[in-house]
């Protein structure tokens, strides 16, 4: 089975799709220049939209080209709610902002 055909025909879902809170509050100790830039960007991303960080990294997720499902493997509900805007988000997102987000957090261009 190719790639193409895997993804047509299995749903690929992404296991703790949030990094353990590094976009939402929780702090690394030696944060790389791409994890800032990224952290950035969905900051303001999430302000200009009046939305969560949390909505903003699982609506990319969702807009993903493979259409990644993401699991949000969380039983902290204020956690679970800043999630619940995450589907409009990805309806929203433009295909800039969704590329914009992919070269923060790679640090560097698509090829």
């Amino acid at each position: 089975m190719s790639i193409v055909e895997g993804l047509e025909k299995i749903q690929i879902q992404a296991w703790g799709s949030l990094a353990n809170g590094i976009y939402s509050g929780r702090t690394l100790e030696n944060p790389s220049e791409a994890y800032l830039k990224t952290k950035q960007l969905i900051e303001e991303m999430a302000e200009n939209k009046e939305t969560t960080l949390e909505a903003i990294v699982l609506g990319w997720l969702m807009k993903h080209p493979a259409m990644i499902q993401p699991v949000i493997g969380t039983a902290n509900e204020k956690r679970i709610l800043n999630c619940q805007d995450a589907a409009r988000q990805s309806a929203l997102m433009t295909r800039e902002e969704w590329y914009s987000l992919y070269v923060a957090s790679r640090g560097q261009l698509m090829p």
